[in-house]
């Protein structure tokens, strides 16, 4: 078992490597979610709650490996800064569901797998709602299009019909400086319309670096020397699948007619 689970994760370490195109370094530690270190270029995974193979395991790969194929790390960091803590939650959001509809449309078996790891996180209550008492639709703008952009209809969100404007800006952001001008616009009508800009629920990535004692360590997770490599054919056919795009630029060209300039 300890072995077939090492090979696992030395299978999908080597997946995600040729995903992103580049030869990212991927690390698996004692965290409640995955996140993307875009200066450093390194992959973090979670290791004991979700395993190799799962659905959700897959999602959270397939999602950082978009913030490495898509993310700037220069825009990140610059424009975080220019606005504060609240602000930063705003691109979070968006960029995600940039770098999700992209990662979907470049690797067509990644659909299936972030559509079920979605779910198995609402089961869960990743999001944290159903501990706090939240009803969803009390949140505000932004973190109803973080729930609806990544678990779709499930939570039953929402919008009313001048936020269903934001919610379509959202969807057809392309690129960064989309993401960059639509989290402008949509932060300043939050802070006229709404009384907070600062929440955040289910973000990937943010604040886990002082959560990693709630896991034990495993036995089953200790590096072994070698890897048979025997699922590889299988898992890159279930996560490239038929349909995966061959030029990026293509898909650019075709869904710039239809996009405007708007994050």
């Amino acid at each position: 078992m300890k072995f077939k689970t090492t090979c696992l994760i030395e299978q999908k370490s080597l997946l995600a490597k040729l995903m992103a195109a580049e030869n990212i370094t991927v690390e698996h530690k004692k965290i409640p979610t995955a996140a993307f270190d875009v200066k450093n270029r390194v992959l973090y995974l979670p290791i004991l709650k979700w395993k190799p193979g799962s659905e959700v395991y897959d999602l959270f790969c397939a999602h950082e490996v978009g913030h490495a194929l898509w993310t700037p790390e220069d825009g990140w960091h610059s424009s975080a800064s220019k606005k504060g803590k609240g602000y930063k939650s705003f691109l979070n959001v968006v960029e995600d569901a940039r770098i999700e509809k992209k990662i979907k449309r470049k690797f067509a078996g990644a659909r299936k797998s972030m559509i079920e790891g979605y779910k198995s996180l609402m089961n869960e209550d990743f999001f944290g709602l159903s501990k706090m008492g939240v009803d969803p639709n009390d949140l505000g703008l932004i973190d109803r299009i973080n729930l609806y952009t990544k678990a779709g209809t499930a939570y039953g969100i929402e919008f009313s019909d001048e936020e269903k404007v934001w919610v379509e800006r959202v969807e057809r952001t392309e690129t960064w400086e989309d993401v960059v001008k639509v989290c402008d616009e949509l932060y300043d009508w939050c802070k006229e319309n709404e009384s907070e800009t600062d929440n955040s629920y289910g973000e990937f990535g943010e604040g886990f670096e002082d959560e990693s004692d709630e896991f034990e360590e495993s036995e089953e997770f200790e590096e072994s020397e070698s890897s048979d490599g025997s699922d590889m054919n299988e898992m890159m056919s279930d996560m490239f699948g038929d349909d995966s795009e061959e030029n990026e630029s293509e898909e650019e060209s075709s869904s710039g007619d239809s996009s405007e300039d708007d994050s």
